[in-house]
């Protein structure tokens, strides 16, 4: 069973129990420049692609499978690209509508956890007996906080303008 490096007829490889595997580099080193990077001898690469060529084109892979939610999975160095989510193939509009849609999701969990905190900490700074001419000159009230944090229409709708807004700025890709 393969453990560690080998070098043998232009390449590199890393093994670990038998299967190609490496992590912080490429588990296949070709001396012309071809490069894969592989986890538990699955083509994957969490963030840039798993496979380079000499001529340029890069292909994506997550677990084994041709795969990249902010980009096409496959670019060509003529420009030409492809676009994969999960093994299959798909169009552009589809991964950056997901990846808008997982964007969106992402901050308003956020948002919703940064709501609950200060919620929980304006109820804490009542219940504390330090001086109450303090404590309400320095915190809102808790009616007003909740007003504020609680307008998640406006929140969702500007934070879908500017994820939109950099989308389009980046040519598809944030």
């Amino acid at each position: 069973m393969k453990n560690g490096r080998y070098e043998e007829a232009g390449r590199t490889e890393w093994y670990d129990n038998g299967k190609l595997h490496r992590t912080g580099g490429p588990a296949v080193l070709w001396d012309d420049g071809y490069a894969e990077w592989r986890l538990n001898g699955e083509l994957h690469r969490r963030n840039g692609p798993a496979i380079k060529y000499n001529n340029g084109t890069q292909v994506w892979y997550l677990h084994g499978k041709i795969h990249r939610l902010n980009g096409p999975a496959i670019e060509r160095k003529d420009g030409k690209a492809e676009w994969y989510l999960h093994g299959v193939r798909t169009t552009k509009d589809r991964v950056q509508r997901i990846y808008l849609n997982s964007k969106i999701n992402f901050f308003l969990s956020i948002a919703n956890k940064l709501k609950q905190t200060l919620i929980t900490a304006v109820s804490l700074s009542r219940t504390k007996s330090i001086s109450t001419s303090l404590t309400t000159q320095a915190i809102p009230s808790r009616s007003g906080l909740e007003d504020l944090i609680n307008d998640e229409p406006s929140l969702q709708e500007q934070l879908k303008i500017k994820l939109e807004n950099d989308l389009r700025s980046k040519g598809g890709r944030l």
